[in-house]
C-alpha cells in the first residue's frame, strides 16, 4: 500500500526509511543511506532518489503525473504496476553493495521476494526491471538504433511488450529524479524511438523483425522511385541508390534523398553543399554535409563546428561507391537555444575554407580550448578506451569515456583517422562531466578490426590524443 500510495509514496517512503521499517525488512537499504553519487549527474543520496522513484511512478498509477503524453500514454497500458513499484523500490540498492549495482540490486531482490512471493511472476519481472533498469537508456544513446540485429537482440532479452512498457516506466522515473541534465529532449526522443521499435516488434512478430535487411532496402528503394516520379531522373537516382549504404536508404527521407541527388553535381570537382534543418522537435539543429570523400573529412568537419562552440549530439557517415560523402549531424548551440542564421553562415563558410585547403584548424582550435581550460570542472573524469566487436556483426564498435568538452569529437576522430578507420556512426552521450562516445568503425577495405595489434593501437592512439589536447 505504500508504494501504491500516490502523490505521498516518497514521504512514507523516506518515513519508513528514518524509522528503521525499511532496513529491518531489507538489511542492505541501510547501505545506501544518506549515500552520495559520486558524479554531479545525481543531484540527491540514493536513499531520496529511490524514494523519489517510487513517488514518481505511484503518480504514475494513479493518473497524477505531469509526464508528456507519451509517457502517460504507455503508463495507462501497463495493468499492474507491482513488479515496477517494487522494481524502482530496489533499483540502486545496489549501490551499497561490491560489483554491478544492478545486478547486486536483482540479487537482493531475489533475496527478499524468496521470503515473500516465492516462484512468483511479480518477482520475476520486478528481478528482470531491476537488472535491466539501465538497458533502454544505454542501448538509445550509444547504439545505433536502425540495426535490426539490435532490435531483434533486444527484443529476445525483454520479451514481452507488458515488460517493455514498465522498463521504458522504470526508466523514464530513474532519470527525471536524478537531475535536470539527465532526461534531457534529446535522450527522451532516442528512448520513445527505441520503445517504439521494440513494442513493434513485440507486439507484431514475435520478436522477430518483419523483414530482413535486403527486403526493406528494396521495399525502400520502390517507395523511394514512386514518390520521386517525375522529380528527378530515374537512372540518376537508381544509381544513386544503388551506390549508397543500406542505412542511407532506410534512414533519409524523400525529402532529403531528393536534395542530396540535386547536390551532387555540384560538388563533383570540390567543395561542399550545406543542408540546414530544425529538428522536428524544435530543440536541435540538423546539418547534412554534401560533399566527396577524402581522408581525415569526419575529423575536419568536426574542428568547424568545435570552432563555431556547436556541440555533435550525433554523426552519421553515408559514403557512395562513387566517393560522394553525405555525412549528417546532429546539433546544438553550446551557449545558444539555437544556432542562430549568422552562425550558420559563419559555420558554411569555414566549411568550404576547410575543405578547399584555405583554413588550418590545428593553431585556432588550439587557442580556442585554451580559452576554456579554466573553465572546466573541478571533478577529473579518466578517459578510457573499449573496443567492441561482439556489439554488432557489421561493425567494430569503440566507445570512448573522457572530460567532456568542445573539440572532444575532433580529437577522437582525427586519431581514429589517422589509423586508416572510416567511422560510419558516432553515437554521443554526457553525463555531468563526463562524455561517453561511441564510434561504429570499419577497416579501409569495410572489415571489422580483430587483429589484435591494431586493437591495442586504437586504444593507445585515442588516449594519446585526449592527453595531448586535453
Amino acid at each position: 500500500d505504500v508504494l501504491r500510495s500516490g502523490d505521498i509514496a516518497s514521504q512514507l517512503i523516506e518515513a519508513a526509511s528514518a524509522s528503521g521499517l525499511l532496513s529491518a525488512a531489507v538489511p542492505e537499504w541501510a547501505s545506501i543511506r544518506y549515500l552520495a553519487h559520486r558524479d554531479p549527474y545525481h543531484l540527491y543520496t540514493v536513499d531520496h532518489h529511490t524514494a523519489l522513484v517510487v513517488g514518481e511512478l505511484s503518480r504514475l498509477r494513479a493518473g497524477t503525473s505531469d509526464a508528456d503524453a507519451f509517457t502517460l500514454g504507455i503508463a495507462d497500458e501497463v495493468s499492474d504496476y507491482d513488479p515496477l513499484l517494487l522494481a524502482a523500490l530496489f533499483h540502486d540498492i545496489g549501490k551499497g553493495l561490491p560489483g554491478d549495482h544492478s545486478e547486486a540490486g536483482a540479487t537482493v531482490l531475489a533475496v527478499f521476494a524468496s521470503r515473500v512471493w516465492p516462484e512468483s511472476r511479480l518477482a520475476s519481472d520486478a528481478k528482470f526491471l531491476v537488472r535491466h533498469h539501465l538497458l533502454l537508456a544505454r542501448v538509445a544513446t550509444r547504439r545505433d538504433l536502425d540495426d535490426p540485429d539490435l532490435t531483434a537482440e533486444l527484443a529476445g532479452v525483454i520479451g514481452t511488450s507488458d515488460r517493455l512498457r514498465m522498463l521504458y516506466l522504470l526508466t523514464y522515473a530513474d532519470s527525471v529524479q536524478t537531475g535536470p541534465n539527465a532526461w534531457t529532449s534529446w535522450k527522451a526522443a532516442l528512448v520513445r524511438d527505441l520503445t517504439l521499435r521494440l513494442l513493434d516488434v513485440l507486439s507484431g512478430s514475435n520478436g522477430q523483425p518483419a523483414h530482413n535487411l535486403e527486403d526493406r532496402v528494396v521495399a525502400r528503394v520502390a517507395d523511394l522511385r514512386h514518390a520521386l516520379a517525375g522529380r528527378v531522373d530515374q537512372s540518376d537516382l537508381d544509381s544513386f541508390l544503388a551506390g549508397m549504404p543500406a542505412t542511407y536508404v532506410l534512414t533519409q527521407s524523400t525529402e532529403a534523398v531528393e536534395a542530396h541527388l540535386s547536390a551532387l553535381p555540384e560538388v563533383a570537382l570540390g567543395g561542399a553543399r550545406t543542408l540546414w534543418a530544425r529538428m522536428p522537435d524544435g530543440l536541435h539543429d540538423e546539418l547534412t554535409v554534401v560533399t566527396r570523400d577524402r581522408p581525415g573529412l569526419l575529423w575536419r568537419l568536426c574542428g568547424v563546428f568545435a570552432l563555431n562552440g556547436v556541440s555533435i549530439l550525433e554523426a552519421r557517415v553515408h559514403t557512395g561507391r562513387d566517393g560522394s560523402a553525405i555525412d549528417v549531424f546532429r546539433l546544438d548551440d553550446a551557449f545558444e537555444a539555437e544556432i542562430s542564421p549568422a552562425k550558420r553562415a559563419r559555420i558554411d563558410k569555414d566549411l568550404q575554407a576547410v575543405l578547399e585547403g584555405k583554413m588550418s584548424l590545428g593553431y585556432r582550435l588550439a587557442r580556442k580550448l585554451a580559452s576554456y581550460r579554466g573553465q572546466r570542472a573541478a571533478q577529473p573524469v579518466a578517459s578510457r578506451v573499449t573496443v567492441d566487436n561482439s556489439s554488432s556483426n557489421r561493425y567494430t564498435l569503440v566507445e570512448v569515456r573522457a572530460q567532456d568538452r568542445i573539440g572532444l569529437l575532433y580529437s577522437i576522430a582525427r586519431a581514429l583517422s589517422d589509423l586508416e578507420l572510416d567511422i560510419h556512426i558516432a553515437k554521443l552521450a554526457t553525463r555531468g562531466f563526463e562524455a561517453i562516445d561511441t564510434f561504429y568503425v570499419r577497416g579501409s577495405r569495410g572489415e571489422k578490426v580483430t587483429d589484435s595489434d591494431l586493437v591495442r593501437e586504437i586504444e593507445r592512439a585515442i588516449l594519446y590524443e585526449l592527453e595531448s589536447s586535453g
